[in-house]
């Protein structure tokens, strides 16, 4: 091998290496661009970008497309990122999205304060924000309201009858910064406020083997632990995977997300209740509150999503309703 074919090896390598390292990133455009000479090119098509706090969840996934099947009826193009739950790379997500002068912007933030500099900045360059979720800090035009705080409200309200209005409870929460979920425990802290619950330990996780972790560290300590309050959906199913490990069923849980996973736990009596959102709706209606953005029709600053609760009655049918699934 001559040590030119060497230099130029390595130099195709790097540049493999360096595109792998700026994230993922789904741009999906129809059509060609025109070779020099040919025609003027037509009109550019519009293209609307899609930072995802994380694709490993049934939200993620579920969101992602019918905001992918919403454009391309509407034959919009799109581009995609996930920040993978940093923070930081959703940054530089949204970086990439303002680069790629993208005409609107959605955006399911993994910490909404920490990427509030890049949100107004692709405001200043003109670029409309769709938030799903409230960011505040960012200059958001619409927003598509998940009803946070009545979501966390309604699960201390349920485990609050569950256990009697008494008892030591454990709150899981996540390690980020994140308006939706500080909405979330205000509810949740209302709801149980004049109640006997007791919150003995407040855990930060993101995974559901963290999860796990942080509930046994506290069983530990607090062996008559009565309720767990699970403001999302790997911190249900790790919560659940904990107390069925220890057979625990005298421990109640309630929270928030209806994952395909969450809804079985609650199907087999390990979970009491939770608060379903409903990704496919979010993603589509984030899409069209875009499009209508950039077609001119009137302004709407916020756009109501469905939730509903659910509990061992119901979960085998909401898993056919938000994931088109049977429970077996």
């Amino acid at each position: 091998m001559s040590t030119r074919f060497k230099v130029l090896l390595a130099a195709v390598i790097t540049l493999l290496i360096a595109g792998a390292a700026v994230g993922m990133m789904l741009v999906h455009r129809e059509g060609t661009q025109p070779a020099q000479g040919s025609a003027p090119a037509e009109k550019r098509r519009l293209l609307i970008g899609l930072s995802l706090h994380m694709t490993t969840d049934d939200y993620g996934r579920f969101m992602s497309q019918a905001f992918k099947d919403t454009l391309g009826a509407a034959k919009v193009d799109y581009v995609i990122t996930d920040a993978q739950h940093s923070g930081q790379q959703q940054r530089e997500d949204i970086e990439r999205h303002i680069a790629r002068r993208v005409d609107a912007l959605v955006i399911v933030p993994t910490d909404d304060q920490l990427i509030t500099q890049e949100t107004n900045k692709a405001a200043d360059q003109g670029i409309p924000i769709i938030a799903v979720t409230a960011m505040p800090g960012s200059r958001v035009t619409t927003t598509i309201l998940g009803r946070d705080r009545d979501n966390g409200f309604d699960a201390g309200t349920i485990l609050a009858k569950k256990l009697g209005g008494t008892g030591k409870v454990m709150v899981l929460n996540t390690p980020t910064d994140l308006t939706r979920l500080n909405l979330r425990h205000e509810g949740f802290r209302d709801a149980i406020r004049d109640t006997g619950l007791e919150i003995v330990a407040t855990k930060r996780s993101i995974s559901k083997e963290g999860c796990m972790a942080a509930v046994e560290e506290v069983l530990r300590e607090h062996p008559d632990l009565k309720g767990i309050y699970a403001p999302f959906g790997t911190a249900l199913i790790g919560a659940a995977s904990a107390i069925r490990a220890r057979d625990r069923k005298d421990i109640v849980i309630t929270g928030i997300d209806a994952d395909f996973e969450v809804l079985k736990l609650i199907q087999e009596g390990w979970i009491a209740a939770t608060l379903a959102q409903y990704p496919s709706e979010h993603g589509r209606l984030a899409a069209e509150a875009a499009l209508r953005i950039l077609h001119g029709e009137p302004l709407v600053p916020s756009v109501d999503a469905p939730f509903k609760i659910v509990t061992q009655e119901n979960a085998a049918a909401m898993a056919q309703e938000l994931w088109g699934r049977e429970l077996r």
